[in-house]
């Protein structure tokens, strides 16, 4: 299950950051002062092939793979870094989430819901 992270560095003042995490997903949202959602980064398969969703105000749903930083030999790791990745199951995402959002905010987990939606039905146009 999701739980919120209460000690989120909060380096925006017009916008509020909220984390959420379990072993899965990291969920990461970004809410106006009236509470709409203006962005989100949704990691999932943490610790396996890590990839992430992110979705912009006005830019829409962009997939993405997590490079980790660790695969560096005798180097110090890195910090993560998203790249370019082809097709995701959305449904597959979307069914996973729900199932993980089911304690945290109502308003939000639709939100994420019903955008991962959305993304699957313009993946499959």
């Amino acid at each position: 299950m999701l739980r919120e992270i209460k000690a989120v560095h909060q380096s925006e003042t017009d916008r509020k950051k909220r984390w959420f995490s379990d072993l899965d997903f990291d969920l990461i949202v970004w809410q106006k002062r009236n509470g709409t959602v203006s962005r989100f980064e949704l990691s999932f398969d943490k610790g396996m092939d890590e990839h992430a969703l992110t979705w912009k105000e006005g830019s829409g749903l962009k997939h993405y793979c997590v490079d980790d930083g660790e695969n560096r030999p005798m180097r110090h790791k890195m910090s993560p870094l998203l790249g370019a990745n082809g097709p995701v199951d959305y449904t597959v995402i979307e069914r996973n989430f729900g199932e993980v959002a089911t304690g945290m905010d109502v308003g939000i987990a639709d939100f994420i819901k019903t955008q991962l939606i959305l993304g699957d039905k313009k993946s499959k146009n």
